[in-house]
This record gives C-alpha cells, sequence and structure tokens, in this order.
C-alpha cells in the first residue's frame, strides 16, 4: 500500500497523506511507482485508507512494494512517525520524506521517514514491529551510514525486547518509542518538559531518548 507516487507531469513525488480529498485534489493527474515505474492509481474508500496502487497488468514487473509487503500497523507508524517529526518545533524547517529511496552500499533501500535538518543531518527512521535479529539490526544500520545516514529505530511490537533496546542504544546516537494499545496503531507523543535538555525530548514521555 504505497502512500508515494511519482507524478507524470514533472512535479515530483506525491505523498497521499498531504491532501483531505487526494482524489478531487489530484484529479487528472497521471501516476507512477517510484520503484517499477508502473501506473498508479488512487485508492480510497468509507473503509479505505487513501493509497496508491499498480494498475493491472503490470504483476509482471519486480516491485519493491510487492516484495516487502507491510502491515497496517508498520505503515500507521511510519505515518505517525512522519507527523511527529513534522509538527516538532525542534525540527522546523527539516525535509521530512516517507518511503523515501536512497542508495547504500547495500543496495537501494526505501527509508520508512527520511529526515534531513537545515544543518545538512540527515536521519532514517525506521518502524521495527516484528521481531528482528541484531544482526539485522546491524546490517541495516551499516548499510544507512554508509549512505551517510544516522539511523533512528522505533522500536515496538515482537521488536520492543531488551536485547534490542540495549543494542540500539549503544550502537546509535536515538531510540524511539511505539506503544501499540487496542489495536490502535498511536506513536507515544513527543513532549518536552524541561527537564532534560535533549533535542529529540526526554526520552521519558515519548519521541527519543538519547544513549
Amino acid at each position: 500500500m504505497p502512500f508515494i507516487a511519482i507524478r507524470n507531469d514533472g512535479e515530483g513525488r506525491v505523498y497521499i497523506n498531504e491532501y483531505d480529498n487526494p482524489k478531487v485534489a489530484l484529479n487528472g493527474v497521471e501516476f507512477a511507482c517510484q520503484d517499477c515505474g508502473a501506473p498508479m492509481i488512487i485508492r480510497s474508500g468509507d473503509f479505505v485508507q487513501p493509497h496508491f496502487a499498480h494498475m493491472p497488468g503490470y504483476e509482471d514487473r519486480p516491485c519493491w512494494y510487492r516484495r516487502e509487503g507491510e502491515s497496517e500497523v508498520h505503515r500507521e507508524a511510519k505515518q505517525r512517525i512522519a507527523s511527529a517529526l513534522a509538527n516538532s518545533p525542534y525540527f522546523a524547517g527539516a525535509e521530512i520524506e516517507v518511503e523515501y529511496p536512497i542508495d547504500t552500499a547495500a543496495g537501494r533501500r526505501y527509508i520508512d521517514v527520511y529526515m534531513e535538518l537545515p544543518d545538512g543531518r540527515r536521519y532514517a527512521h525506521e518502524a521495527q514491529i516484528s521481531g528482528q535479529t541484531i544482526a539485522a539490526f546491524e546490517e541495516r544500520t551499516k548499510a544507512y551510514r554508509s549512505a551517510n545516514l544516522n539511523p533512528v529505530w522505533w522500536l515496538g511490537g515482537a521488536a520492543q525486547t531488551q536485547e534490542n533496546i540495549a543494542w540500539v542504544k549503544s550502537n546509535c546516537d536515538y531510540v524511539g518509542e511505539l506503544s501499540i494499545k487496542r489495536y490502535e496503531h498511536t506513536l507515544i507523543d513527543e513532549r518536552y518538559d524541561g527537564s532534560q535538555d535533549t533535542t529529540y525530548g526526554n526520552g521519558k514521555n515519548g519521541g527519543y531518548s538519547g544513549r
């Protein structure tokens, strides 16, 4: 379920959540998948979250979106991470992109949420909810750093183990926390109460905690 597509009129990437009614706002615009190049359409409805979908007839094209199918929880998480970052005064002026393509030493990857600060620092925010081995954390972290990206892991669900939290805190600058309750996939609010002066919040009320 992609939230990003490429406009065929040369206007670049489109994040569908930027529109209250994307079918109306983007009426007449043609789209292509940013990975396989197949034509895409907008799908939405009373019980369907707005998203882009591949048009029928292109199933034979290899595509990251088909290969790396994401759960509903993961899709919700990356949208909430993007929203939290965009609405934080600490990141005013930052470029924030969902499903952002980046070429690393290990090949092309699509970052859940990419953030570039005005001073040029770049971050790869990744929601990890399903179980993942330490070896996988190491491999993905190394790949992002090869592209001069600072990885930020947001852990929730099966991935929110003490072992994973300890590894991320020891090997990355920041760790995020995802809270999933009663089938509502809620990102813990980022707040700041002045008790600990860090640019990523105090680590107690949500957001980030420095290592």
